[in-house]
């Protein structure tokens, strides 16, 4: 039958159409290729060629019917979608988010990328032997489920708890979007761990209410100093002498002046002023 057929085929696809070829005739079965095929202006095009092994009446094998379809534009096409697919995947694999990929029905997590990994601790191995709800503490597993089945589109998750491999457990909020993903409908979740700003800010109220209790506790004293002041003293506005049997300890510490003296009163006092 010979190869007259391999005239103007790329070098670079030469050999494997010849192997595909040479294999389909020896054992009489039907063969496809794609190749590149040069055409008369010397431009090549991707090619699929298809043959169907042919027999005479006698059953003696005389050849193959073959048909020939040019596939460059899908070609094209299917280049131009891995390089997508290469750049985005360098994309979510080195993202510094944490982020992760699961399918829709089974919810089981189908990727997730480096940065995940090392938060999480996970192989990604490991992390692929898991199911969404893995990561949640039991008593949100059944809210969560719910949840994610009915999340269509782009979707704030909200705030919820995550289980590292060590056991330790996070604050986290998510936020998700519809993917497909190897063929599978899938949601890509990215994470954000909220533990330390929650620790901040329960750090920052534990303060506040420390100083709110010192400011109350200060103004009580300065209100007993000037009760003590009124009750020992002249009052506002007038004068008088303590008499040395009323100038106690705490008065005395209070006016600097000695214990059992007595002493004048100020007809005013700083309190008021």
């Amino acid at each position: 039958l010979g190869n007259g057929w391999a005239e103007g085929v790329h070098p670079d696809d030469l050999a494997r159409c010849l192997a595909i070829y040479g294999g389909a005739f020896d054992a009489r079965q039907p063969f496809s290729m794609e190749y590149r095929l040069q055409r008369h202006d010397g431009a090549y095009r991707w090619l699929i060629d298809q043959g169907l092994p042919r027999y005479d009446v006698s059953g003696a094998f005389v050849g193959f019917i073959g048909s020939c379809l040019d596939i460059s534009e899908e070609k094209h096409l299917r280049q131009q979608v891995a390089q997508s697919e290469a750049h985005y995947r360098h994309l979510f694999e080195h993202n510094p988010a944490l982020m992760l990929i699961y399918e829709r029905g089974s919810l089981l997590l189908t990727d997730v990328n480096e940065a995940f990994q090392r938060h999480y601790g996970y192989r990604r191995e490991e992390a692929l032997a898991l199911r969404l709800p893995d990561l949640y503490p039991q008593e949100e597993r059944a809210a969560i489920t719910a949840l994610v089945e009915r999340l269509h589109g782009p979707a704030f998750v909200g705030e919820w708890h995550h289980r590292k491999k060590n056991g330790e457990y996070i604050s986290i909020v998510a936020h998700s979007h519809d993917l497909r993903y190897g063929g599978r409908d899938c949601r890509v979740a990215v994470i954000t761990d909220i533990t330390a700003l929650q620790q901040a800010g329960e750090a920052l109220r534990q303060r506040n209410a420390e100083l709110e209790r010192f400011n109350a506790a200060s103004v009580g004293r300065e209100l007993k100093m000037i009760e003590l002041k009124l009750s020992q003293g002249a009052k506002p506005g007038l004068g008088g002498m303590l008499p040395g049997a009323k100038v106690s300890q705490e008065i005395a510490e209070i006016r600097g002046i000695e214990q059992g003296v007595d002493c004048a009163s100020p007809s005013r006092h700083t309190a008021f002023h």
